[in-house]
């Protein structure tokens, strides 16, 4: 399933579109200026999620694995903070690795959206399935269609 949708603000909006989602732990970190980096919430803060960055040039691909959720989206806000010093235009979220999704880490990825359609962009979220498509949908973030 394939999702097209117009659409960037920092990561302390986006926190604030997911409500809940203030007390955090931080994520650890690795990357740099090479357009390429990761981040990761680890399980002793609650469901673990792996963010990948790569941003080489006006599209850009964002990969989660694992639980997008109240205790784990530090780990993609980190990653949406380096789309900031992007000039990415068309960012692709990749959901194919998510094995679940709370309504703070859908609010976090509509926050996404308005990050990025502010920035003029477009966001497309694509490997989505199963349930996943449904929660999404009631986001308004796919069509469950």
């Amino acid at each position: 399933m394939v999702t097209h949708l117009e659409a960037v603000g920092s990561s302390r909006a986006l926190a604030e579109a997911a409500p809940g989602a203030g007390d955090v732990p931080r994520p650890e970190v690795n990357g740099g200026a090479s357009g390429r980096g990761t981040a990761a919430v680890g399980a002793a803060a609650g469901p673990e999620l792996s963010v990948a960055l790569d941003a080489g040039g006006p599209r850009c691909l964002l990969e989660l694995s694992g639980s997008l959720c109240g205790t784990s989206v530090a780990a993609l806000a980190v990653q949406v903070d380096q789309l900031a010093c992007t000039s990415c235009e068309h960012v692709v979220v990749d959901l194919s690795g998510l094995v679940r999704i709370d309504e703070v880490g859908v609010n976090m990825l509509v926050g996404l959206w308005h990050y990025v359609r502010g920035r003029g962009g477009r966001l497309e979220v694509v490997g989505a399935r199963g349930s996943l498509v449904h929660t999404l949908a009631e986001g308004g973030l796919v069509d469950a269609g």
